[in-house]
């Protein structure tokens, strides 16, 4: 349990404050994480968060559409950099968390995958991210890296997608986050990794700079607290 902290702590006695939720765009990766964090957060300083996950490509088409949202945390640095060019108001960027790319399976693994390269056996089924989705790109980057023609049969619109059609049953193998595989429970195997890895910097901002709440949450992601949750769910911090 974290200790209860003054909002003062978190530099939101001040105007800019709100009795309203922060509202957090967050890559549907962070998942997990965030929903742990936005607890922890409540807790300490008594300000409600509302999450909304999903593929940061989505994401970023929603706050340029104008949808009210005060923080946003990308699963990609240009898709990041896209969003705060087009809306006025974001803050400066900051690196929260770096995540990889892998091979995974269904814990019992079926198929009896081995590596990158049985992906390309048409006979099993295999699912990744649509492209303009970071794991739908990474995942074309990992296999021209790997020399692999994947016989992919489903595009899912975001990780988590991937990642539930695996534990049930679905297919036979994905290629999701490291993340993913360590908060699986282990449901999921890891058969490979790239070498070089396959990797992405989640960046985070606020997006309305007038409400000091979102920039508590900002700095509480970014701060000891935040690291030792993301490092819990499976990503590495800078």
């Amino acid at each position: 349990m974290v200790a209860m902290l003054s909002l003062a702590g978190f530099g939101v006695a001040g105007c800019g404050s709100s009795d309203e939720p922060v509202d957090v765009f967050a890559a549907a990766s962070l998942a997990d994480a965030f929903e742990e964090m936005a607890r922890e957060f409540r807790v300490a300083s008594g300000i409600e968060v509302r999450l909304n996950f999903g593929g940061s490509s989505s994401l970023r088409e929603q706050i340029l559409d104008g949808a009210s949202v005060d923080v946003f945390a990308s699963a990609n640095a240009t898709i990041m950099e896209d969003a705060a060019r087009a809306r006025t108001g974001f803050g400066p960027r900051v690196t929260m968390a770096v995540n990889e790319l892998v091979v995974a399976v269904p814990a019992s693994n079926p198929a009896n995958v081995t590596g990158v390269g049985d992906l390309a056996e048409a006979d099993l089924f295999v699912g990744v991210c649509a492209a303009g989705v970071p794991c739908g790109d990474l995942a074309e980057r990992y296999l021209a890296q790997s020399d692999v023609a994947a016989a992919i049969d489903t595009f899912e619109p975001d990780v988590r997608f991937v990642v539930s059609r695996l534990v049930d049953g679905e297919l036979d193998a994905g290629l999701v986050y490291l993340s993913d595989v360590a908060a699986s429970d282990g449901r999921l195997v890891l058969v490979d990794r790239a070498d070089p890895p396959v990797v992405t910097s989640y960046p985070i901002a606020v997006v309305d700079q007038d409400r000091a709440d979102a920039q508590a949450f900002v700095d509480f992601v970014v701060g000891p607290q935040g690291r030792a949750v993301l490092e819990r769910w499976g990503f590495r911090t800078p």
